[in-house]
């Protein structure tokens, strides 16, 4: 939900901090370039912030998400092609990315798009018939879920995992590097 709502710490209202001289402080208090700081801007080194104030969002009941890959037979490079036209201009609400691994040729991995919709998968499935024919999503594809289920799926925690470990330990993470790069021109639809 952040393409619609930005991130959490764009969401912050105010915080309660105790400062270097062990003065108790607020937003107003602490002027807004200590508060943009305490919002990522390196918030350990100029305090210890004891209550953040966040502006909560509405959640849709249920969030539609999909992870689909295309190979070169299903027409992958117009996939890639015409989602960096669709993308820009998307509803706000949608969440779509595509990635491309790089990888040796006996084991490569397609370009792989993932989703994130407040709302029923028909209602996505239909959209994106429209805007991207080429990935030829189908319903069967996609899995609706209350949100926080969602925060499930982009982990890579197995279906039918309680959202009980999210509030635990109990689950290994996998440390990953990833990468983004942008381009400022659309590739093309040749190599």
């Amino acid at each position: 939900m952040m393409r619609k709502y930005g991130l959490a710490s764009d969401n912050i209202a105010d915080t309660l901090i105790v400062d270097v001289y062990g003065r108790v402080l607020t937003r107003e208090t602490t002027g807004e370039d200590l508060f943009w700081a305490l919002r990522g801007g390196g918030a350990a080194s100029f305090g210890v912030v004891l209550a953040w104030k966040i502006r909560l969002v509405q959640v849709t009941p249920v969030v539609t998400v999909f992870r689909v890959q295309r190979s070169l037979e299903q027409e992958a490079s117009h996939t890639v092609y015409w989602w960096q036209e669709v993308a820009p201009n998307r509803p706000k609400e949608i969440f779509i990315r595509m990635n491309i691994n790089k990888c040796p040729p006996t084991s490569c991995k397609f370009p792989s798009l993932g989703c994130f919709w407040p709302g029923g998968a028909k209602k996505l499935v239909n959209m994106l018939a429209k805007k991207l024919p080429e990935l030829k999503l189908s319903k069967e594809e996609c899995a609706e879920m209350p949100w926080v289920e969602s925060a499930l799926f982009w982990a890579n925690i197995p279906n039918g995992t309680s959202t009980e470990i999210l509030v635990g330990r109990e689950y290994e993470r996998v440390a990953r590097k990833v990468k983004s790069n942008y381009v400022k021109k659309p590739l093309s639809r040749v190599a």
